[in-house]
Order: C-alpha cells, then sequence, then structure tokens
C-alpha cells in the first residue's frame, strides 16, 4: 500500500519558511538549485538570522565555532547550515572543509578576543 504526499507536499510549499520550501523542492521534488526560484530561495535562506548567526561563527581560517563538537563547535554550525538548506558548495562550508582534515586537532581552539 502506498501512500499519497501531495497534499503535504503542496501545504509545505505554501506555508513553510524558504528553508523547508528549499529542502523539499530539492530533496522531494528533484529540482534542480539552479533553478531562478531555488536561487531566490537559496538567497531567502542566506538572509534569515538564524543563518546569518552560524554564518558568523566562521573563523578567517575557515573554522567554524570554537571546538570540534558541541554546541559552539564545527560539526553543529555545518550542520546547521546544512538543515537550513545552505548548499554544501557554498564558499564559507568549502572555506571549513580542509580545516576537517587538520592532522593537529586536539578538539578545541581558543577563543578569539
Amino acid at each position: 500500500m502506498s501512500y499519497n504526499f501531495q497534499k503535504q507536499i503542496d501545504f509545505l510549499l505554501e506555508y513553510a519558511c524558504p528553508s523547508i520550501k528549499y529542502l523539499v523542492y530539492r530533496d522531494m521534488l528533484d529540482t534542480p538549485v539552479d533553478e531562478p526560484f531555488m536561487v531566490a530561495l537559496q538567497n531567502e535562506i542566506l538572509a534569515q538570522s538564524n543563518t546569518q548567526k552560524h554564518l558568523s561563527a566562521q573563523h578567517p581560517d575557515g573554522w567554524f565555532g570554537h571546538e570540534l563538537h558541541g554546541i559552539d563547535g564545527m560539526d553543529c554550525h555545518i550542520g546547521e547550515l546544512l538543515n537550513l538548506g545552505v548548499e554544501a558548495s557554498h564558499p564559507a562550508i568549502q572555506k571549513a572543509y580542509p580545516q576537517t582534515l587538520r592532522n593537529d586537532l586536539t578538539g578545541t581552539i581558543p577563543k578569539q578576543t
């Protein structure tokens, strides 16, 4: 027995926040991210205060937050950005990637003042 999710999808596309709309289009409906309305949704997502909060936690070297794991950790900030619909190809996420490959990771970095 299969279930038709179209009613729920239609509801989300009409009433949900830009992040949910973007994720539904991209992940459930296989809409290409370069479609003009998807680019507009991505710009809305990037302008949201919760997205900006995570982006502002990035250090000049690309690291996010002050630890590898935890509430102010690299994993938390990148995970939330991806959950909000920020594409993995976004420059901030791409800048962070080499930091995850460092062989000197101790789990924390000093807080910058």
